[in-house]
């Protein structure tokens, strides 16, 4: 039985707290006034390919860590650092930016889904995804990777494995405007919200441990 969910690292900048917020708004009546609709995975998304292309066994060029001649981090059924475990050749394999990433095994792994903004690749047990109508950013990434999560990673699991051909036809909720069209201003707007909201929280946690500094530092020491 899997237990909790993903959660990104460096690279794809999902964060826990991302996560967190979005998962209560998904459910939380404070979101009524945005009206949102079902929308079907395989009429949102395409899968993307990322090919091997050298014929060598990839066991013999890859890293655990980043070296300089492995430089492009791959993607396994790793859970947590955005599903990535090794690095590759800049060209040993096809690569991708700012894409959705589909983790597709694992005990723990399986339907974690990751949003990857630079450079990356796959080794084996997962897939890309792109939108099909509309430009992949950021913000909207890490919105829709956190409620694509949201629907597989309860469904699936390692007996039964988030394949494309299963989770295309799952839906998930988005937010819309008026007339019906998905609302990505929305999705933007409140990840930006987010990203700053958890920004000043840092600042003034770490204004808070400074000043604790200053001020044992003022205070003078008593003669022993």
């Amino acid at each position: 039985m899997k237990i909790g969910g993903g959660g990104g690292q460096a690279g794809g900048k999902q964060n826990a707290y991302t996560r967190c917020a979005l998962s209560v708004s998904l459910v939380s009546s404070s979101v009524a006034p945005i009206k949102w609709q079902e929308f079907k995975v395989g009429d949102l998304f395409t899968k993307i390919e990322l090919k091997k292309l050298n014929p060598l066994d990839s066991r013999r060029f890859r890293s655990r860590t980043r070296k300089q001649e492995y430089i492009i981090p791959a993607v396994v059924a790793k859970r947590g650092n955005n599903g990535v475990m090794y690095y590759v050749g800049l060209n040993d394999y096809e690569t991708a930016t700012n894409k959705l990433v589909v983790i597709a095994n694992g005990a723990v792994a399986s339907g974690l889904v990751y949003y990857h903004e630079d450079t990356f690749t796959i080794l084996h047990d997962a897939y890309a995804l792109d939108l099909r109508q509309h430009p992949l950013n950021k913000e909207r990434g890490l919105f829709l990777a956190t409620t694509l999560q949201n629907k597989i990673f309860k469904l699936y699991d390692y007996n039964n494995k988030p394949t494309w051909n299963k989770i295309m036809h799952e839906t998930i909720p988005l937010p819309v405007h008026k007339d019906g069209t998905i609302a990505y201003d929305l999705m933007e707007s409140f990840i930006k919200a987010l990203e700053k909201q958890h920004i000043d929280k840092v600042k003034q946690k770490w204004g808070t441990t400074l000043n604790a500094y200053e001020r044992v530092l003022d205070t003078p020491l008593k003669p022993v």
